[in-house]
C-alpha cells in the first residue's frame, strides 16, 4: 500500500488540502494539479498509480480527463469526486471512464482514504496477477516460489 503515487486534481485548493489531510500518514507519494493541463503535465513526468479528480473544473472536466486516461493510460485507478452527484453522472463515470470509485463532495476523509487504499490494493493485485501469468507463460510446468511461501 505505501509508496503508491497519487495524483489529486482539483481547482479548489481547499479540497486538494482536504484529500492530502485524509491521506496523511498512509505513506503515499502525493502530487497535485489544479486543472487538466497541469494534470497531464504530471502524468507525462511521473508515474501515477491512482488519480483522484474533481469533476467540475474550468476547461475540461475531471470526467473528460479520466475518460481519456481509460484509453491512453488504462492501468492507474481512477476516482471521481463531485459536489453535484447524481445517478446519470455516476453511471457516466463508470461507463465512460471506468472509475474505481465515485466520491460525493463534501466528502468524509475516511471514505477518501478507504477509496484510495482499495484502489491501490486493486492495482497491486492486478500487477501481481500479471507477473504470475507472465512467469507461467515463460516457464511452463513450473510454479513461482512465492506461491508456496
Amino acid at each position: 500500500m505505501g509508496g503508491a503515487n497519487i495524483l489529486v486534481v482539483d481547482d479548489d485548493g481547499f479540497f486538494r488540502a482536504a484529500v492530502a489531510d485524509a491521506l496523511e500518514g498512509a505513506g503515499y507519494l502525493l502530487s497535485f494539479a489544479e486543472d487538466v493541463p497541469s494534470a497531464l503535465a504530471v502524468l507525462r513526468s511521473e508515474p501515477v498509480d491512482v488519480i483522484f479528480a474533481d469533476h467540475v473544473m474550468p476547461g475540461l472536466s475531471g470526467l473528460a480527463l479520466l475518460t481519456s486516461m481509460r484509453e491512453h493510460m488504462p492501468e492507474p485507478r481512477r476516482i471521481l469526486a463531485s459536489g453535484k452527484a447524481d445517478l446519470a453522472l455516476a453511471l457516466s463515470a463508470i461507463n465512460q471512464a471506468s472509475v474505481f470509485r465515485f466520491i460525493e463532495k463534501p466528502f468524509d476523509p475516511v471514505a477518501v482514504r478507504l477509496a484510495v487504499c482499495c484502489a491501490v490494493d486493486d492495482l497491486e493485485r492486478e500487477r501481481t496477477e500479471r507477473r504470475i501469468a507472465d512467469w507461467v507463460r515463460a516457464s511452463p510446468g513450473m510454479a513461482p516460489a512465492e506461491l508456496f511461501a
